[in-house]
């Protein structure tokens, strides 16, 4: 067989425009306008198709404000200022003109006008702090919604569902020290990051809420409950700085110091005094943790707080008739993990109670 012939070179294009669209979530979920958002996708639209003869070809602000419903062009200009200060968009021209001021037109060696070059970023930049996704934006929600039902207690209110004005935070959004600008001849703009994003793993929050004391106190928080125990505590470490071993310590704490409902007197503090997290562990607190050796063993080697921590020998922990669960390694529930930890999460992203858990004690 003709080696040019069975290694054919070919490219390739799209038969029509799509009509499907290239989205990013977290350029959706950065906390920009409405109109900024659907700037973006019209600009994610065009470099789909790109090449052949359903190439978009060249576009013009007029273009983005008619599809954005701005009306006008000269409207265009603070929506793209907000897609370029949160990195999804950098415009190339042919920079400021030092006598008027004013930014110039690209030109190519011979000096004949070029059209402006808006290269888009799919991934956001390196040092973004923003929700990535649906789970990240979720967390946020939770934190504005509470600070806007406790704003309207604080006014006498009782807060009704579906009746509380809930503002979104600028919590990762980028922080632009003077005017925003376009990137080409100019420098880029110095931009100043917020506390990094945490990169501690859903999956790692949650096995440290699974060690905090829930035994011992009796409690078992559902699925629901503890999905945004998990969610909270990732807001903390995002909005706050505060480590994984804070967030245990904080829990486990909360937990000691309930009275009577422990899932919601943590889920409340949690809420209402998430930036205490960051400050912890207190070395003036004496805790014990009876079913939690792990925990133990983290804090201790902490310089802070040594001495402050003790174990209690399995002779002083409380007895009890429950049987004790065994591990899982289908749901990764650990011996003596509750029911509410066991649990699967489904393509659909439901939660469904782990079959293989149920097995092992039928």
């Amino acid at each position: 067989m003709d080696h040019e012939a069975s290694n054919e070179q070919f490219i390739t294009q799209a038969a029509t425009a799509p009509s499907v669209g290239l989205s990013p979530r977290w350029v959706q979920y950065s906390g920009i306008s409405t109109e900024a958002r659907a700037i973006a996708e019209l600009l994610a639209d065009n470099v789909l198709y790109v090449q052949g003869d359903h190439a978009g070809g060249e576009l013009d602000r007029e273009y983005l404000a008619y599809h954005a419903d701005l009306g006008r062009a000269d409207k265009v200009k603070k929506h793209l200022d907000e897609l370029i200060e949160i990195g999804f968009l950098t415009i190339f021209d042919g920079g400021v003109d030092p006598e008027t001021g004013r930014r110039r037109q690209r030109r190519d060696a011979s000096g004949a006008p070029l059209p402006a070059r808006y290269v888009i970023s799919l991934e956001p930049p390196a040092g973004y702090v923003g929700p990535r996704n649906a789970t990240e934006a979720r967390a946020q929600f939770i934190v504005d919604r509470d600070q806007a039902y406790r704003a309207a207690e604080k006014t006498g209110r009782k807060p009704r569902a579906g009746r509380v004005t809930i503002r979104r935070s600028e919590v990762g959004r980028l922080h632009t020290e003077g005017p925003v600008r376009a990137v080409g001849a100019e420098p880029a703009t110095v931009t100043e990051l917020r506390p990094s994003r945490t990169t501690v793993s859903r999956e790692d929050v949650r096995d440290a809420l699974r060690t905090v004391g829930w035994n011992s106190a009796k409690a078992a928080p559902t699925p629901k409950e503890f999905g945004e125990l998990v969610d909270l505590a990732r807001a903390a470490m995002t909005r706050y700085g505060a480590t994984l071993d804070q967030v245990r310590w904080y829990a486990a704490r909360k937990v000691r110091e309930a009275k009577r409902n422990p899932v919601a007197y943590v889920l409340t503090a949690f809420r209402a005094r998430a930036a205490e997290i960051a400050h912890e562990p207190d070395p003036a607190e004496n805790l014990v943790f009876e079913d939690d050796p792990e925990l133990v063993a983290a804090v201790t080697r902490k310089a802070a707080v040594p001495e402050t921590v003790r174990a209690v020998p399995e002779s002083e922990a409380p007895s009890t008739s429950t049987p004790v669960l065994p591990a899982c390694s289908r749901c990764g529930a650990r011996e003596g993990d509750p029911w509410s930890f066991r649990y699967l999460i489904t393509e659909d992203g439901d939660e469904v109670e782990c079959t293989a858990c149920r097995s092992q004690v039928a």
